[in-house]
């Protein structure tokens, strides 16, 4: 009795080279990936929103990644003394407002370019 699924894998024609830079949205999965591809020298950028676990935050972070909005202070909410977003990871939280934004916007405006200039839009 075979008490696992068997399913062949056919060869696919996507790969990733250490040539092309990879952007990476996820969970912490995706964070623990991204690690050990940077540690094999790939480019990558990792999560600019932080770990995302659902694929409707995900599908909305590359909405905002390919039309890219800043983030202003009525983005936040400040609650325990940090100021957040609802669309970034608690790793974004910071309790200056615009120290939080800075990061926020810098970090979605980079991976926007790397996106723009490699991938699409």
């Amino acid at each position: 009795m075979e008490l696992r699924t068997i399913v062949p894998l056919g060869k696919t024609n996507l790969s990733i080279s250490h040539q092309e830079p990879l952007l990476l949205l996820g969970s912490c999965f995706t964070e623990n990936m991204g690690n050990k591809l940077i540690e094999n020298k790939f480019t990558a950028d990792l999560n600019p929103f932080g770990i995302l676990y659902n694929p409707a935050s995900i599908r909305k972070a590359l909405s905002f990644l390919t039309a890219p909005k800043e983030f202003t202070p009525v983005h936040l909410i400040e609650h325990g003394g940090l100021c957040h977003s609802f669309m970034h990871h608690s790793n974004f939280s910071l309790a200056s407002q615009a120290e939080c934004l800075q990061l926020i916007n810098s970090r979605q405006a980079e991976a926007s370019a790397l996106l723009k200039k490699h991938l699409c839009c």
